[in-house]
C-alpha cells in the first residue's frame, strides 16, 4: 500500500482538485483507492458523498475524527464513493478541528502516531491519498508518519517558492522527530500555470531549483472546466473534451506516477474509436 499527502501551506493551489484526480486516475489503473479528507471544511467529502451520505456519518460519527480517536476503527468509517468505481473516502466534518485540539493538547495523545495505528487495521487497499487544507495541523503530523510521498502543488506566484520552501521544511523536520517514519519522496507539482511570460520564468525558476523533486506535468491554468467540474460533482480527469487540457494533464500525472501510459493509452484508444 502507497499513502500519497498533498499538502501546502500556502492556499488556492489545487490540493483537494489534485487528490481527487489522483484518486481517479488510480482507481481507473485497477488499484482499490482510499481517499482520506483531511481538511475540516470537508471539501473533498461534499464533492464525493451526496447529502444524505455526509449527515449520516456525520450523525453516527463515522469520520476521521473517529479514526484518530479510536484508530482500530478505521474501516468502520470507510464510504464507497457513487461516481468512481473501486474508489473508497473517509469523509470528515468541521468536527476534526475540535478533535485535533483536544488530542493535540492531551499528554496522553499528543503524539502523532494515531494514523500509524490506524493503518494498521486497514487491509486490501492499494493507494491512499490524504487531502489537506493550508494550515500545518497535528492531522499532517499523523500523515507524515505514515506516507510515503509528499506532492506539494503550487501555482505559479511571485511568492510560490515561499510556500514550497515552509512545506518543506516542516515536514522535514517532523519526520526527523519521528520515530520508525517512513522513506518519503518529496515531489513539487505546478499547478494553473499560464501563458505569460512571467509563468514560464517562474517555472523555469521551480524546475532548477527542485530538479528531480519536480514533476515533468505541469497542469494548465483552466479555471472554467476546473470550476464546472466542480460544481457539477463530477471527475475532471475523466472528462473526453480535448478542450480540457488540465483533465489530460492530470492523466498525464497519474502516469508519470505509476511510471505507465495507462490512462493515456485509454482515452487515446477511446478518443479514436
Amino acid at each position: 500500500m502507497k499513502t500519497t499527502m498533498i499538502m501546502n501551506e500556502k492556499g488556492g493551489v489545487g490540493k483537494s482538485v489534485t487528490a481527487i484526480q489522483l484518486a481517479a486516475g488510480f482507481s481507473l489503473n485497477g488499484m482499490k483507492t482510499l481517499i482520506i479528507d483531511g481538511d475540516p471544511q470537508g471539501s473533498i467529502t461534499n464533492l464525493l458523498l451526496d447529502e444524505t451520505t455526509v449527515q449520516e456519518v456525520d450523525k453516527k460519527n463515522l469520520t476521521v475524527s473517529t479514526v484518530l480517536e479510536h484508530p482500530d476503527m478505521i474501516n468502520d468509517c470507510i464510504c464507497p464513493v457513487p461516481s468512481l468505481e473501486n474508489t473508497y473516502i473517509i469523509p470528515s466534518t468541521g468536527l476534526l478541528t475540535h478533535t485535533m485540539k483536544q488530542m493535540e493538547f492531551n499528554p496522553l495523545t499528543s503524539y502523532p502516531n494515531k494514523l500509524q495505528k490506524a493503518f494498521r487495521n486497514l487491509k486490501g487497499f492499494d493507494q491512499v491519498v490524504i487531502d489537506n487544507n493550508p494550515s500545518f495541523s497535528w492531522f499532517v503530523f499523523n500523515e507524515c508518519a505514515v506516507a510515503d510521498l509528499l506532492i506539494v502543488p503550487t501555482n505559479i506566484e511571485f511568492n510560490s517558492l515561499r510556500g514550497i520552501d515552509n512545506t518543506i521544511e516542516d515536514v522535514t523536520s517532523v519526520l526527523q522527530q519521528l520515530e520508525d517514519a517512513p522513506a518519503m519522496d518529496i515531489k513539487v507539482l505546478v499547478t494553473r500555470k499560464g501563458r505569460t511570460n512571467d509563468d514560464m520564468e517562474r517555472l523555469k525558476e521551480i524546475n532548477a531549483k527542485y530538479g528531480k523533486h519536480s514533476y515533468k506535468t505541469v497542469i494548465p491554468n483552466q479555471d472554467k472546466p476546473v470550476r464546472d467540474s466542480l460544481n457539477d460533482h463530477k471527475i475532471l480527469l475523466l472528462s473526453h473534451d480535448k478542450k480540457k487540457k488540465a483533465a489530460r494533464s492530470y492523466r498525464q500525472l497519474v502516469d508519470e506516477i505509476l511510471g505507465n501510459h495507462h490512462l493515456e493509452k485509454m482515452f487515446h484508444d477511446k478518443e479514436a474509436a
